[in-house]
């Protein structure tokens, strides 16, 4: 468990960074975690993603932070959610606005809300849940419908795994899961319409982040030549070796227009 001084300090640095956030688009001029996703790495990628259109949506920010502001037995839940998860109430996250595909992935994370995600402190996920194995007895409509839930949220196939995993409890290895049932997730895939990308479509996910990226500038003051200009001399006095086409650069202003919408419209879908 965080010591209590730590945890107020985590509070108090959030909860000042919404109300900036709130009141002052032009933070992104100052942050550049606001707009540069360079350090994002492929596996954080749908994680960051959602992350970022939440803390850009008021309605969406607003009702997690209400959430994470909630007196749930003797503390608010955003102290909670800084404690192991076995020693929270079995029912914290009723109530909680964020979505079930979301729930889990950002459950390290949450309690920084709405610091850029950037900024939040790295923590060691991704090895622990590596370690989590998994046990099958039997395939049921339960989980066929789960898998189901989860693709149509958008989830990869490969964190559906790990959701199974969470799930059922864990004796087995990734690839005891992958050898039983990737023929019944391939044709759930399938079933569903959904196919592997390919090509141009797929830096799809990481164009979401270029396009909010611009958007926030927009947002900032900035149009497209200033854009531009703003942008080409952030990358040149902090190069990155990311290959990913995340920077919101772009060659025309009608492009940069089309991105800046782009984004308008996935705030407008999130939930």
């Amino acid at each position: 468990m965080r010591k209590t001084g730590q945890t107020a300090k985590l509070h108090r640095i959030a909860s000042d960074y919404a109300r900036r956030l709130h009141f002052n688009p032009k933070i992104a001029l100052t942050v550049p975690e606001e707009w540069d996703f360079r350090s994002v790495t492929e596996d954080q990628l749908n994680v960051a993603i959602y992350y970022e259109y939440a803390r850009e949506s008021q309605l969406v920010r607003d009702n997690i932070l209400k959430w994470l502001n909630t007196k749930w037995g003797d503390r608010i839940v955003r102290r909670w959610l800084t404690t192991k998860p076995d020693n929270r109430p079995d029912d914290l996250y009723v109530g909680c606005p964020l979505p079930l595909s979301q729930q889990v992935e950002l459950d390290e994370i949450i309690a920084f809300f709405p610091l850029p995600f950037l900024k939040i402190p790295k923590r060691n996920s991704v090895g622990k849940y590596e370690q989590i194995g998994l046990r099958i007895e039997k395939i049921t409509p339960h989980h066929i419908k789960y898998w189901s839930g989860l693709l149509k949220c958008g989830v990869p196939l490969s964190e559906t795994n790990w959701f199974l995993h969470a799930d059922l409890g864990a004796q087995h290895n990734e690839k005891f899961l992958v050898a039983s049932f990737e023929r019944q997730l391939i044709q759930l895939r399938r079933k569903l319409g959904m196919r592997r990308r390919r090509g141009k479509a797929s830096a799809q996910p990481w164009q979401k982040l270029r396009q909010l990226a611009a958007y926030r500038l927009h947002r900032a003051g900035l149009r497209f030549s200033a854009a531009q200009k703003f942008v080409a001399d952030h990358q040149k006095n902090l190069p990155s070796d990311n290959p990913a086409d995340v920077l919101p650069t772009y060659k025309s202003s009608g492009a940069w227009s089309k991105a800046v919408a782009s984004a308008k419209e996935g705030l407008a879908s999130i939930h």
